[in-house]
């Protein structure tokens, strides 16, 4: 697995979190943690914003997209979202927040493994 693609796709995805947070948009807790419980969170963004959300790294149709990568992602997913809350980062209302610190900590398990 590229590692180092799957560091720039966790940016690109918190870049792209980022932006839909900024225009309002919200997903419902349950329907978060049942998505990445069932590692599909990449592909509802997809499906459901498909004009802010335009992957490179986390696209197999991508000339740089990645299936190990992918799905390591959503295996990551999986494994952080079964054990934190939003109220661990002192959120209520978005889990699209979440997702942003979930991501990160999935950056810093990408960066602790290459150390």
């Amino acid at each position: 697995m590229n590692k180092d693609y799957l560091f720039k796709g966790c940016a690109e995805i918190i870049w792209k979190l980022c932006q839909l947070v900024d225009t309002g948009e919200m997903i419902d807790r349950t329907l978060f943690h049942d998505l990445c419980e069932r590692e599909h969170f990449l592909n509802y963004l997809q499906d459901e914003y498909p004009n802010a959300i335009q992957l490179n790294y986390f696209n197999e149709e991508s000339s740089i997209g990645n299936l190990d990568v992918i799905e390591y992602f959503n295996d990551a997913m999986m494994r952080h979202a079964n054990v934190v809350v939003m109220e661990d980062y002192r959120l209520s209302r978005n889990p699209l927040l979440l997702a942003i610190n979930i991501v990160s900590a999935i950056m810093q398990e990408i960066y602790c493994a290459n150390t």
